[in-house]
């Protein structure tokens, strides 16, 4: 039995695959000591756009080829997203350059839509690399003959045959099971690469090696997308517990030691929310997205994995008589606000702007202007505003809420049924985008008749496990931009597409 580290391929869901070069160097000094046969560093993928993503997506040929000399006894492996590769032509470039210190390419299989899939395995066999086909959803699809047929033809060159379980959620009475069919009708050798939705991965991972199966996945610490991996350091002390393997406490130790800062910034790992995802198939990636907005309680979370229909039916009206301004003003939640906070009500009361709120954040020290300003929230802010600032609720000229309510249905407070308004969102290129900062926009840009909205407190987000905030954010910005809105910025903010002006110049007085 082998096993396959991928901490660096699936850790990078969190990090948007950047490490730095000084923990990729010590990675490879603690794994060189522990029993690991393969280390798949990442994706080799062409160039894409439309995303951020970090150097362990686009691995170059001279980081391969640093990997394979720091590690000489292992054999190394990356992924290709196949969704990129519509022409198999790309592969000659991506591959030539690496082919003699890549010793296993793995691709992604939806049995559903094969796609281009056969396309691709020629083209990998015509450099000579092994390949890995990682079947994903395996708790949810049935895999059909045609896969098995394509497997069997190309089965020299296919290595290994992965059973992922993408949601978390296959019990190990069902794997067993699954691992017998596939073993009856293939001769290749199978894979088994776990998701910890529901604590199964290790347990899964021990019935997949007494069935027979050739190679587990781990990653260090668990570190992967969503609810995580089947931790390393986990599998190494069952096999030395119960297999008799040797392994080098102590490199172990360094190498856990390495990503325990990646754990305390990220917070991977399994939560109710992840088990529920589980428990009903629902993607990783969703739960991800919703967590990384900061916008949902776990509570409300599990609510919409659970049920499509909103919990709640609002006692709203539509806006349809508000005049018109020559310029608007928002007021989000960064630390700007504090530092400006006379400025801001002296700018407020000078210019007698279209005010909006789009954070509860600040609402007591913004209490003096709040008769003058629409709130616009979302999400979990309706039941935090409920519970920690009644007092202000009828303060507002009003409280809006998106049309379509949320991405998940959401509780509405008793206190505010009868206080919030709806409004749409501005044509946005994602209808069910519920942000705070799209739906004061949408409503700024309804009622200014200059074309100017002006930013207070955007100042952008700088840690790791916000990036998804400040990345919904400037979607929005550029949105904007686009349709001809001039939007200036009177506090520090990082955003770009912004005209940087001074809440102190504008309210001084010589």
């Amino acid at each position: 039995m082998k096993i396959l580290d991928c901490t660096f391929r699936d850790g990078g869901y969190y990090t948007q695959w950047d490490f730095d070069a000084e923990m990729l160097t010590q990675y490879c000094q603690y794994i060189n000591a522990l029993p690991i046969d393969y280390i798949e560093i990442g994706y080799r993928n062409p160039p894409v756009e439309g995303n951020y993503f970090g150097a362990f997506y686009f691995l170059d040929a001279e980081t391969i080829a640093s990997v394979k000399k720091a590690c000489p006894k292992k054999q190394i492996a990356v992924m290709l997203d196949v969704k990129y590769i519509a022409d198999t032509s790309i592969l000659q470039t991506l591959l030539s350059p690496v082919k003699d210190n890549i010793d296993l390419i793995r691709l992604t299989v939806n049995v559903q839509q094969f796609g281009n899939l056969e396309a691709i395995v020629q083209s990998i066999i015509q450099h000579d690399i092994k390949i890995a086909l990682n079947v994903m959803y395996i708790s949810k699809v049935e895999i059909p003959t045609s896969f098995y047929e394509l497997l069997n033809k190309y089965a020299d060159h296919v290595k290994y045959f992965y059973l992922v379980d993408s949601y978390g959620n296959i019990t190990p009475s069902e794997l067993k099971n699954l691992i017998q069919s596939a073993k009856s009708q293939t001769e290749v050798p199978l894979g088994f690469h776990g998701h910890n939705n529901m604590e199964l991965a290790l347990a899964n991972s021990i019935v997949a090696m007494e069935n027979g199966v050739s190679v587990i996945d781990t990653t260090v610490l668990g570190m992967g997308r969503g609810a995580g991996n089947l931790k390393l350091e986990l599998l190494l002390a069952y096999l030395m517990s119960k297999k008799q393997w040797e392994v080098d406490v102590y490199a172990l130790n360094n190498l856990v030691d390495l990503y325990k800062k990646l754990h305390e910034q990220y917070n991977w790992g399994s939560n109710l929310a992840y088990i529920v995802s589980g428990a009903v198939n629902a993607p990783q990636k969703t739960v991800m997205e919703y967590l990384s907005t900061n916008r949902y309680s776990i509570q409300e979370i599990i609510r919409g994995l659970l049920t499509q229909a909103s919990p709640s039916t609002l006692n709203t009206v539509e806006i349809s008589n508000t005049s018109n301004y020559q310029e608007a003003l928002i007021i989000g939640g960064g630390k700007t606000i504090q530092s400006s906070l006379q400025q801001i009500k002296k700018y407020v009361h000078q210019q007698n702007p279209l005010l909006v709120i789009c954070s509860i954040k600040y609402l007591d020290e913004l209490k003096d202007i709040l008769h003058k300003a629409v709130l616009c929230i979302s999400g979990s802010q309706l039941d935090l505003l409920a519970k920690q600032h009644p007092d202000k609720i009828d303060l507002f000229q009003k409280i809006l809420v998106p049309s379509n309510n949320s991405k998940i249905p959401v509780m509405i407070p008793k206190s505010l049924e009868q206080k919030l308004s709806t409004f749409d969102t501005y044509n946005y290129t994602d209808a069910d985008e519920d942000s705070p900062f799209l739906l004061s926009m949408s409503f700024a840009a309804k009622f200014v008749s200059s074309k100017t909205i002006k930013l207070i407190g955007f100042d952008g987000y700088t840690s790791a496990n916000k990036r998804m905030l400040n990345k919904v954010n400037q979607k929005i910005i550029n949105f904007f931009h686009e349709k001809d809105f001039e939007i200036h910025s009177l506090t520090r903010t990082s955003y770009y597409n912004i005209v940087p002006q001074s809440i102190y110049a504008k309210t001084l007085h010589l």
